[in-house]
């Protein structure tokens, strides 16, 4: 079983504990005892349901569409996977914070051992901003990042950086964190137009003007 923890600082004033419109399949919620202002959750990852490259021939930049689904929280769970998060949960409220670095880590290995049985693949950290736009009546959320990170298949790790920006429509979120699940690939297809013409206004303002 695959689970991720999804950690932030500095979320919105107002945002109270409610998690960023990314965080999809939530599990449990992790409480960092050395640093309360970190919200944190244990989270499936989502499952990509759109996957494609854009290419635009008169730019020298080009994107890639991921669309993931996946409700807000997890209901079915069983009785290990129960005990399993929480077990998971204990162990990562220890996790240290350098504030000055804004830097999160591990447990002190000689404070609290990793529980037998889980391990560690890969860590991201990233800074981000986050910009509102309205276009024709739909709305958008552009993330700038800086993203460094490290993963590893236990005999080698690798050390990965890179800045890049995360063009989100709102309504497509909405509908694919629906618990209900009722759309359909034609409604979300439907308003790909309105994404690319966003997209294009975006890149010609910012990048080939």
């Amino acid at each position: 079983r695959s689970v991720r923890l999804k950690a932030w600082e500095g979320l919105p004033s107002g945002s109270d504990d409610k998690p960023p419109v990314e965080v999809k399949n939530i599990l449990s919620p992790v409480f960092i005892q050395a640093a309360e202002a970190i919200k944190a959750w244990i989270c499936y990852p989502s499952v990509s349901v759109l996957r494609g490259e854009i290419m635009t021939p008169n730019s020298q930049y080009d994107c890639r569409i991921k669309l993931r689904a996946g409700s807000r929280y997890v209901t079915d769970k069983d009785s290990v996977c129960i005990e399993e998060d929480a077990i998971l949960s204990d162990y990562l409220s220890n996790c240290k914070f350098d504030r000055q670095n804004h830097h999160m880590y591990l447990p002190d290995e000689n404070e609290h051992q990793i529980p037998e049985g889980f391990d560690c693949t890969f860590y991201r950290e990233a800074k981000e901003r986050m910009f509102q736009a309205t276009v024709d009546e739909e709305s958008f959320t552009v993330i700038v990042l800086d993203e460094k990170g490290w993963d590893t298949d236990s005999s080698d790790k690798r050390h990965q950086e890179q800045f890049g920006i995360r063009v989100v429509m709102n309504s497509w979120s909405e509908a694919l964190l629906s618990a209900e699940r009722h759309w359909t690939p034609e409604e979300i297809l439907g308003k790909l137009k309105n994404y690319m013409g966003f997209l294009s206004l975006l890149k010609n303002y910012f990048f080939d003007g």
